[in-house]
């Protein structure tokens, strides 16, 4: 089951045609056509129309194992379809589908070495931000997610809420 819901009516679902994705940061358009993915002689996703347009809030809701993360990742450019065409924003390639988008996989996938700071601020570092002015921006973020206090912490000494905390401001920091 896809929801759409417009931004300004959070609380009515919309009818009609079946949407998903969501608009990156810069609001840019999500268009899915004909898009279908197999992982080897498993059909993972048949054939699926969505659009998005800038402001709307999707949900993707279904049984586990119906596709709903791999149309995530196909949107956001990690992988490719088997048929049709996705395109964030008018760009179709996956590199600049991923430019676009901001990916948050299931698992944190925090990096044990680095601290939470650090780990929040990885996104702004392999985008050449100084390593300083990254800790900085993501700092300023800790005390709203309830992370205050726990900069300095590694990731295994953090609950696992924190941890999902932390992965997500490291996904809103990639976008920035």
């Amino acid at each position: 089951m896809l929801t759409r819901l417009r931004e300004g009516t959070p609380d009515a679902a919309r009818g009609g045609r079946a949407t998903a994705g969501t608009p990156d940061a810069a609001g840019a358009p999500v268009r899915v056509q004909g898009a279908g993915h197999s992982f080897g002689q498993l059909r993972a996703i048949e054939r699926i129309d969505l659009e998005a347009s800038p402001g709307e809030v999707v949900g993707l809701v279904g049984p586990s194992g119906c596709g709903k993360t791999t149309l995530l990742e196909l949107v956001a450019g990690l992988r490719q379809p088997d048929a049709g065409t996705i395109a964030v924003g008018g760009q179709a390639g996956p590199a600049e589908r991923l430019e676009r988008c901001a990916y948050m996989p299931q698992r944190d996938l925090l990096l044990p070495w680095l601290s939470a700071v650090d780990n929040a601020a990885l996104a702004l570092r392999v985008a050449h931000v100084p390593r300083r002015e990254a800790r900085a921006r993501a700092v300023a973020h800790f005390e709203r997610l309830g992370l205050a206090g726990f900069e300095n912490s590694r990731p295994d000494q953090l609950s696992g809420g924190m941890r999902q905390r932390v992965a997500f401001l490291r996904t809103l920091m990639a976008g920035r």
